[in-house]
């Protein structure tokens, strides 16, 4: 017969109650076979009934087998006051379902333990827990796993064999010029800069920047894909910030596209004699040497699809991403903001 989670509970308090009282695991077993108890199974459905294995078609089939391994798999929710901290994390699962479903699962983790209070627990709740109650669904009856981002999507798009793109040499400096202080991101103004392109037909694209240390956007739409328009758009940064631009932006690594080609136009100020910024370039088909940038555009896809005609999309569509990315936490910047930090510097920096 089914029964419910509340039913299987006491099953299994009934199991550690008769090994505290020194009952063994054997006898426990014959126990709930002569009662005709149902198994528990590894799962529990989220309507309450169990998951019968090929092993277990018997649903008696209570053996020592059995036993030991519902002590392992429940023992340690006795441990973590599992009961009081179930009830609190389902309210809170129901009450942000739909704000933190579409997030990363970290997020929704740090959610729920902003809206849970742990104060009366005598253990702490680890995050490698609350991803195995996510994946077994017995604890998040509304988030399973496939509300994960980016669980089970992953794709390998690197080089084919075969593929004869020559590859372009370096307008400029290279990242092995680079200073060592850049590569281990210990100061402020140090970006990464790509591109996003929209779909066949579409001329304008995105530029986008990352700040290496605080990994702070910029984005702008420019109207085409070509390196005129990424000049300008540096043009256009440099006017509205004046002497600050060269401040902020230290330097920035970019990769061999036909977009970054002018190293020059780039570095050169509109306002100054001297250069704004400093340039260097990736190795080819070394996305991985722009890894802050390249994340920030994988999460810029979530809200323009590949597919995306940014000739449809304005400026302030294109600036709601940028600052929603500005206030989005990172867990790498201890869940604080990249908006956070970067007031934090520009105020040092003023």
């Amino acid at each position: 017969m089914p029964y419910r989670i509340r039913e299987a509970a006491a099953v299994v308090r009934r199991i550690f109650q008769s090994v505290l009282a020194g009952e063994t695991i054997a006898s426990i077993a014959k126990e709930l076979r002569a009662e005709k108890i149902p198994i528990l199974s590894e799962h529990w459905k989220r309507a309450g009934e169990p998951v019968r294995t090929a092993k277990y078609a018997d649903p008696y089939a209570w053996s020592a087998t059995t036993i030991l391994a519902v002590i392992q798999r429940v023992s340690w929710y006795v441990r973590h006051n599992e009961k009081e901290f179930t009830e609190r994390v389902r309210e809170a699962s129901d009450q942000n379902q739909e704000k933190t479903v579409k997030l990363k699962t970290d997020r929704f983790i740090q959610l729920v333990k902003r809206y849970t209070d742990f104060s009366e627990l005598t253990t702490p709740i680890c995050e490698t827990t609350l991803y195995n109650w996510i994946y077994r669904g017995d604890v998040f009856l509304n988030v399973t796993e496939a509300d994960l981002l980016y669980k089970g999507n992953r794709r390998n798009e690197g080089r084919k064999a075969g593929d004869n793109h020559r590859a372009r040499s370096a307008k400029g400096d290279t990242i092995e010029q680079r200073p060592e202080e850049i590569n281990s991101r210990e100061t402020f103004g140090n970006w990464e800069m790509d591109s996003v392109m929209g779909c066949k037909g579409s001329k304008a694209a995105l530029v986008v920047l990352t700040e290496r240390l605080t990994r702070y956007p910029v984005i702008i739409r420019v109207p085409d894909h070509t390196m005129e328009s990424v000049v300008r758009a540096l043009d256009r940064m440099e006017r509205r910030m004046g002497a600050k631009f060269r401040e902020v932006f230290h330097s920035i690594t970019v990769d061999n596209g036909c977009e970054f080609q002018d190293c020059e136009g780039m570095e050169r100020s509109k306002r100054a004699r001297k250069p704004r910024t400093k340039i260097f370039y990736c190795h080819p088909y070394s996305a991985y040497e722009r890894g802050s940038n390249e994340n920030m555009n994988r999460i810029i896809r979530r809200f323009f699809p590949k597919g995306t005609n940014f000739d449809n999309v304005s400026a302030a569509e294109v600036a709601e991403v940028a600052e929603w990315l500005a206030n989005y936490p990172r867990r790498i910047l201890g869940w604080k903001t990249p908006q956070t930090l970067y007031d934090e510097y520009m105020t040092v920096a003023a």
